[in-house]
């Protein structure tokens, strides 16, 4: 797990969000599955589809593709996605 393995991350969440062998902690487990969700393939695809999108200026995609990511949780495209909007990119 501390190598980035996502099986091995998410046999550590399911362990600390159940107590399995290691005292239970429902931040240590939050944290676990939060970094397996913004490692995912959809995460990066969205984020990556989402930058091109904005290096060929179609700003408004951009943004709709980070509030989605936003919505997947991922917190880098919550900031884009609010800056776009702050700095109307549309």
């Amino acid at each position: 797990a501390q190598h980035g393995h996502l099986l091995a991350l998410h046999q550590v969440g399911v362990m600390y969000s159940t107590g399995q062998g290691v005292a239970r902690s429902c931040p240590t487990a939050v944290h676990a599955f939060k970094t397996i969700s913004e490692r995912s393939p959809h995460a990066t695809s969205v984020l990556a589809s989402a930058l091109e999108l904005w290096r060929s200026n179609d700003h408004e995609g951009a943004r709709l593709l980070y509030a989605h990511g936003a919505e997947l949780g991922l917190e880098i495209a919550q900031s884009n996605a609010a800056w776009l909007l702050e700095r109307a990119h549309l």
